[in-house]
């Protein structure tokens, strides 16, 4: 692998984001809940700011491709692992999202050994979990950190509102990654 395109700029951003899980905890188990909530804000930014940089400066790649989504994946599996293990969310709903995350990746491995080199190319439904998870990461945050705010019933509804989403794009994975499967074997 050629190290310029490990240490482009873009990668580097979404370095960043995978990073961002260490102070993160840290934050959490010393209880710095507007901290917490600025570290992650600017974890969640990264998300947009390295394709943006990708793009404007043509350094788009299938290394970045394929690293944008695992700093998503390392961030949010790190902060609902966090908020259930401080009881911040219920349990169930972070072993929901992990479950997803753990069909998508096996699906993917799986596609990619036995069927052909796997793309990466997320959905709709895919991105709007990834920003609706963020955003019930922030609420929750937020939450704790205004004390003059009681923002339950708006994160009981998120908590909802993510579980249904995580739910949908993971069938919605399953589905495209077996219609896409069945397609190539049977032009074999």
């Amino acid at each position: 692998m050629e190290y310029g395109r490990l240490l482009s700029l873009p990668n580097l951003v979404t370095f960043s984001r995978i990073l961002a899980v260490l102070p993160i905890a840290w934050l959490i188990d010393s209880q710095h809940y507007v901290a917490t909530f600025w570290v992650v804000f600017a974890a969640g930014m990264t998300d947009a700011i390295d394709g943006w940089l990708a793009k404007r400066f043509g350094q788009q790649s299938h290394l970045g491709s394929m690293l944008d989504p695992l700093a998503d994946k390392v961030l949010l599996f790190g902060c609902f692992a966090l908020m259930a293990a401080y009881d911040l969310v219920p349990m169930w709903l972070f072993l929901l999202v992990t479950l997803r995350d753990v069909v998508i990746v096996s699906g993917a491995l799986a596609y990619h050994r036995w069927v052909e080199p796997f793309k990466a190319k997320p959905t709709w439904t895919s991105k709007i979990t990834t920003f609706m998870q963020i955003i019930l990461v922030l609420l929750v945050f937020a939450d704790l950190a205004m004390v003059e705010h009681d923002w339950a019933q708006i994160t009981t509804i998120m908590i909802w509102l993510v579980s249904g989403l995580t739910v949908v794009s993971g069938l919605m994975y399953v589905w495209i990654g077996g219609v896409r499967t069945w397609q190539t074997m049977r032009h074999r």
